[in-house]
């Protein structure tokens, strides 16, 4: 009987040792905890546009969707994640809409499926328009984490 309780014991401390949970950085909360930020250039008549992804992992990935690409490129402090993300809120909220035309675009996206919002911002980065000042220096921002533009 010993021996049988002592091999559950085994198992259940190995059980249990063997799971990890998910921590997340203080700034993301249960609602925010499948948030995904992407951005990148739109090339018109280009199959190959390359995207970078910032999840709540604070993992940055260079994403290829028609390639079926991904790979690790960064990952952030949990500070200067949370930093950032200020950045994106900050930008979102102060300026709701921004669609522009052209042959090649700029973006960033803002996605969290757990209370459904899904916000993008295009631009062209030929023009220097009011609407995109923000949104250009968010891309600047986050582009530098990359070392890619």
């Amino acid at each position: 009987m010993k021996i049988i309780n002592f091999k559950f014991s085994l198992v259940f401390v190995l059980l249990i040792a063997s799971c990890k949970t998910i921590e997340y950085p203080y700034c993301i909360g249960k609602t925010t905890r499948e948030l995904k930020i992407s951005w990148g250039i739109i090339v018109q008549d280009s199959i190959n546009n390359e995207t970078f992804e910032l999840s709540t992992n604070r993992t940055i990935y260079q994403i290829n969707k028609t390639k079926n690409f991904s790979k690790k490129i960064k990952t952030l402090t949990e500070n200067e994640y949370c930093k950032l993300l200020y950045h994106i809120h900050e930008t979102f909220l102060n300026t709701q809409v921004i669609n522009e035309v052209g042959d090649t675009l700029q973006y960033v996206q803002y996605e969290n499926p757990a209370i459904g919002v899904y916000t993008r911002a295009i631009w062209n980065p030929r023009f220097r328009t009011r609407n995109s000042i923000l949104f250009r220096e968010l891309f600047d921002t986050l582009s530098s984490k990359t070392n890619y533009y």
